[in-house]
């Protein structure tokens, strides 16, 4: 199995941009007031492996990908926390030798994540609020093949994300004084995001990186 570079996130410079046009008059928000400290996402998407021939195994280029995350807002704009996902595949072994099917095989991917987070938040309200980040992944992996002993076990990695989120709360504000009043939510966000990951293992001597690229649809709450 080959390996192809790493796909450059275009969300990174999209977040970018919208950071930088953000009119800096609303400046930093007063630490003072009440606000948001805990945030809590769930997202689902694909997820497309960095290996090269990967449809030649499984029948398509990519698979599911799920994940929940826990975040600490340490300021505003400023986040820190932890993510924990799972991809999986079905498909047949392939026997290049022989040019012939293997038996059937079922992949399992779950990645760890330990995040930092930089949110262009500038005023309680704003509507559109792009983000990048990124930080440590453990990534633990398992491949059965059928007639063929288990492959399992995990490489420590790393990963980086992008993305934008939109504020619900400007487009059903009655249902968000209900989400606070009964639950404590503050703020509800819909959000975009793409995240790649890198973790390389060592596969009969050769080195084969099972991150890939995500692109990703998700909610999230901040409490």
């Amino acid at each position: 199995m080959n390996l192809k570079p790493a796909v450059k996130l275009p969300l990174v410079w999209v977040a970018l941009l919208l950071c930088a046009t953000i009119p800096l008059a609303h400046g930093a928000e007063d630490e003072t007031a009440v606000r948001p400290h805990w945030s809590f996402e769930f997202k689902g998407g694909r997820f497309s492996p960095a290996i090269d021939d990967w449809s030649t195994y499984y029948g398509k280029d990519s698979m599911q990908h799920f994940s929940a995350s826990l975040g600490y807002k340490v300021l505003r704009q400023l986040e820190v926390g932890v993510e924990a996902g799972t991809m999986h595949d079905r498909g047949q072994g392939y026997l290049p030798l022989n040019d012939t099917i293997g038996g059937r095989v079922y992949y399992e991917l779950y990645p760890l994540h330990v995040f930092v987070l930089l949110r262009g938040v500038f005023a309680e309200g704003q509507w559109l609020v792009p983000y990048i980040g990124g930080g440590w992944t453990r990534m633990y992996y398992k491949q059965d093949v059928a007639n063929q002993e288990r492959v399992k076990g995990s490489v420590d990695g790393s990963h980086t994300r992008a993305g934008v989120q939109l504020l619900l709360d400007v487009f059903a504000r009655n249902s968000a004084r209900q989400l606070f009043a009964q639950y404590g939510i503050d703020n509800t966000y819909l959000f975009v995001e793409q995240q790649t990951i890198e973790a390389e293992v060592d596969a009969g001597g050769a080195t084969v990186d099972i991150g890939g690229d995500s692109v990703l649809l998700g909610v999230l709450f901040e409490f």
